[in-house]
């Protein structure tokens, strides 16, 4: 907006344009390191995720991030293979723009380093040197706004929000009142499991629909009044027409076909004993759940998409490989015969 000026049309351009190049660098990427197959089925996840069919749109920095993120996988992928240091430096760059661009991913190298810490394990010395080096220039990166907040608002923090935030912090980490403590107490740990995930059930089965509603001029207050009660949410979504209902549902189905087939990938790897490769998913998807325990609007779980992404592609490539070892062994015997 500093630039154009406040045109959400151009913006919009600009985040269709910023898209289109993510999935092209994230297409490339994974074509390279996991075959053509899986790097359609995650394009194609990208393309269709429900949500993101309007924060693309919505003048806003998920398309910005997810090239970023695209960039990242590409970098850091080929760090790890070629152990070239123009790669790990692009990597510590990409991770300090990432964080620039959203504050989320202020800790997200730690994760990156503890992918390396595993990949080279037992070579502590080796995998140190790496650490190091990738930490130096992500420190690097952030330093000049960090310089420039301590002096502006008296704390190291990128943001004047991230500066607010970090004042209330212990006020934030002091324990629950012993109300909720009490109540916690008599529920069980599923009862307690099963409650978290339906209080954040807009994060996982997110899938924009307010938001897309109302980029078609439609009044949703009735609709979010009901959100937490599905019954009464989908007799309501009668009253939008057919069409509404039907991408509510199509789009449900889509979103949980991929954690499932996220989980099932995680499952394989670990089966089949490649559990460097399950430990760094796993990291990824619990930093990105522990950084919205609190906060989860489902936007928020887009940063999740291009990994969950690869993820599906995986189990989704097992099925496909699959049915096509038995058509061509069914071909087979029949022209034998």
């Amino acid at each position: 907006f500093k630039i154009f000026g406040t045109s959400y049309l151009l913006a919009s351009i600009l985040n269709i344009i910023l898209f289109s190049v993510a999935l092209g660098v994230f297409y490339s990427t994974i074509t390279s390191f996991f075959g053509k197959a899986r790097a359609l089925i995650s394009a194609a996840i990208l393309i269709c995720y429900p949500t993101l069919l309007i924060d693309i749109l919505y003048p806003a920095a998920e398309a910005l991030y997810l090239l970023l993120l695209s960039l990242l996988f590409y970098t850091f992928l080929n760090y790890l293979k070629y152990e070239k240091k123009i790669y790990g430096a692009l990597t510590a760059v990409i991770l300090g723009l990432l964080t620039l661009t959203k504050e989320t991913f202020i800790l997200f190298p730690v994760i990156i380093m503890a992918i390396i810490f595993i990949r080279y394990l037992p070579e502590l010395k080796r995998s140190l040197q790496k650490i190091f080096f990738l930490a130096f220039i992500y420190i690097f990166m952030l330093l000049p706004l960090l310089t420039y907040n301590y002096h502006t608002y008296g704390k190291f923090a990128l943001s004047q929000k991230m500066a607010r935030i970090t004042e209330t912090l212990p006020a934030n980490l002091t324990p629950i009142n012993k109300e909720k403590a009490s109540a916690l107490k008599k529920t069980n740990s599923i009862a307690s499991i099963k409650n978290f995930l339906w209080e954040r059930k807009r994060f996982f089965l997110g899938t924009g629909t307010y938001g897309l509603m109302r980029a078609f001029r439609y009044n949703t207050e009735k609709l979010e009044k009901v959100a937490d009660n599905p019954k009464d949410y989908f007799r309501i979504l009668k009253e939008y027409g057919w069409g509404w209902r039907l991408f509510q549902y199509s789009a449900l189905l889509f979103v949980i076909g991929i954690l499932l087939s996220s989980f099932f990938a995680i499952v394989m790897l670990l089966i089949k004993k490649r559990i460097k490769e399950a430990a760094a998913f796993i990291l990824i998807i619990f930093y990105f759940l522990a950084a919205y325990s609190w906060r989860y609007n489902s936007r928020y779980f887009i940063a999740l998409v291009p990994f969950l992404a690869l993820l599906s592609s995986y189990s989704y490539s097992i099925i496909y490989n699959y049915l096509r070892d038995r058509i061509i062994n069914i071909s087979s015997c029949h022209s034998r015969s």
